[in-house]
């Protein structure tokens, strides 16, 4: 019993430790078409005040293939598709126009073939500007500079997400 008891248990640690140190097998370059990002409103009625989602998408779209082609990763003629998929939320301060701050997450996969190689996905970011963004926000930052600024950072999250799904 004892002798079966520490085979379980070192199959079991051997298991846990084979799991944690698993790490993709680079990918040189992918296919990449656009980011496809969803935007949603806290409130919908201020939403015109602010950038559209075909305006957010083609910041997005830019900040990701910019990174793309700086590391040498696109290749149309590559068997991989990469897939990348942005939410973004944009919550305000209550009761007004301004934007508090906002949320969002990544989805990437890499196809191959049209199935599924590897995906990874993140769970919901918050945008921290800090306290002196946060006030010239509720006294009337741009709204577009601060957006802007949002896009930039969820970009970069999202290129490192890119980067570990490509084993990189």
């Amino acid at each position: 019993m004892k002798k079966m008891f520490f085979v379980f248990v070192a199959s079991l640690v051997a298991f846990v430790f084979v799991g944690c140190g698993t790490k993709y097998t680079p990918i040189a370059n992918v296919k990449f078409d656009k980011v496809h990002v969803e935007l949603e409103n806290q409130v919908k009625m201020y939403a015109n005040q602010y950038q559209s989602q075909e305006e957010m998408e083609k910041k997005y779209n830019v900040c990701i293939q910019d990174w793309l082609k700086q590391n040498n990763l696109i290749n149309p003629n590559s068997e991989y598709t990469l897939n990348v998929y942005i939410w973004h939320y944009r919550g305000f301060v209550w009761l007004s126009n301004r934007l508090s701050n906002p949320a969002g997450s990544t989805s990437v996969s890499v196809l191959k073939n049209g199935i599924i190689e590897r995906k990874k996905a993140t769970g919901k970011l918050h945008y921290e500007p800090g306290f002196f963004t946060n006030l010239k926000t509720v006294f009337g930052q741009s709204k577009a500079a601060f957006e802007d600024r949002t896009i930039e950072a969820f970009c970069n999250h999202a290129t490192g997400v890119i980067s570990k799904v490509l084993g990189k």
